[in-house]
């Protein structure tokens, strides 16, 4: 099956998201359920910055407030991560308001998944949000306002049921979000008192949506049919999933039986594992950012090309980290990536077919690890 084929329901669910003009309650309630399915279920976490700018505030149960785009990439980054199997079942969305005044909406959620992945509570638990067929109730309440020539949320109301949430994680009680921002070692966020932004501001929020739209624009424009179409594709699609947080493009541009060798005896068997291991890395650095250094390829007649990347990823780990707190630290300038990669034409399309890589992973593991390495 072709990717176009594979993938209608949720490109379909992306041509509304970015061309719906929400002239109706009604629009609204469809947007924010298309919306919502396409950043969980798909794991295109990076569409967040659709509707969500720099100063939003979303209020929590307790106090454990969220302040700025920021804050709502890193705790959906490191929920997922949490459980990578996630999905969700939208119970009833109702939306009130008009153009004018901006909407008002409610939503009713279960979520649905298993701790696979690491917390900030700990190590996998594999226990699953189901209990007795139903998953775990999430509920909000969204205001949002057409602010400088965009719909924005402005502000948003959310709980969830934390106490399933802190068993299945392993924790006594959930603290904050789930996301590990270092919030006791920074001073406290002061939360705005108007979440609108100042007239002809340009948000960053905004200029990451607009870059995603144009990296997947030109992408989708690329025919694979010789070596610089390669090129250009192996520098927009990182940048793509990594520097614009849109891991579920992995499931795009892999084959699904994909085998992926790394360091150490270690692979990641099918498309899956590739996604999981993507957003683990990506949890742990949410302000990740990648640069591709070099990139060789050479054509293969009647086959594919070879291509072999020089990458070198920045961030610092303010997410979940599998060794306990987050640190802080910075993988400055050394986190260096080596990569070779067959990139075939399946179904007259350009799929990952074999990869093998190395990407500094006992720098990655020092940074993450709070103990200093020993001095001489």
């Amino acid at each position: 099956m072709k990717r176009k084929e594979k993938f209608a329901k949720r490109d379909a669910y992306i041509d509304y998201i970015n061309n719906c003009q929400l002239k109706t309650p009604e629009e609204v309630a469809r947007l924010f359920r298309e919306y919502t399915a396409v950043i969980w279920d798909y794991k295109l976490i990076g569409k967040i910055y659709d509707f969500y700018g720099d100063n939003v505030v979303i209020y929590r149960e307790g106090g454990n407030d969220m302040v700025g785009v920021q804050d709502v990439i890193n705790d959906t980054l490191a929920y997922i991560a949490a459980f990578p199997d996630l999905s969700f079942e939208f119970l009833d969305i109702y939306c009130d308001g008009n153009e004018q005044d901006g909407y008002r909406f409610g939503q009713v959620v279960e979520f649905k998944g298993t701790n696979l992945g690491h917390s900030k509570y700990g190590p996998p638990t594999g226990k699953s949000l189901v209990k007795d067929g139903k998953g775990t109730l999430d509920i909000c309440e969204c205001l949002i306002k057409y602010v400088n020539g965009r719909w924005r949320m402005h502000t948003e109301w959310g709980a969830r049921s934390e106490k399933a949430n802190a068993e299945v994680l392993g924790a006594e009680v959930l603290s904050g979000s789930i996301a590990q921002n270092l919030d006791d070692q920074l001073e406290p966020k002061q939360t705005p008192t108007d979440a609108d932004a100042p007239e002809n501001t340009v948000l960053q929020s905004d200029i990451n949506s607009d870059k995603i739209k144009q990296l997947e624009s030109k992408i989708e424009a690329i025919e694979i049919n010789g070596k610089q179409d390669v090129i250009d594709f192996f520098k927009a699609f990182p940048s793509l999933v990594w520097d614009y947080k849109m891991p579920g493009r992995n499931y795009d541009f892999y084959k699904d039986d994909i085998v992926v060798q790394t360091s150490n005896w270690n692979e990641l068997n099918g498309i899956e594992a590739v996604v999981i291991d993507t957003l683990d890395f990506m949890a742990a650095f949410p302000d990740m950012k990648v640069n591709l250094d070099d990139i060789i390829v050479q054509e293969i007649p009647e086959k594919g090309f070879k291509v072999f990347r020089r990458l070198y990823f920045e961030g610092s780990n303010i997410g979940t980290n599998k060794y306990g707190k987050s640190t802080g630290k910075s993988l400055g300038k050394d986190c260096l990536c080596l990569s070779m990669i067959d990139f075939e034409k399946v179904d007259g399309e350009g799929l990952i077919t074999n990869e093998k890589f190395i990407n500094s992973e006992e720098h990655i593991n020092e940074v993450l690890n709070k103990k200093q390495a020993s001095q001489c």
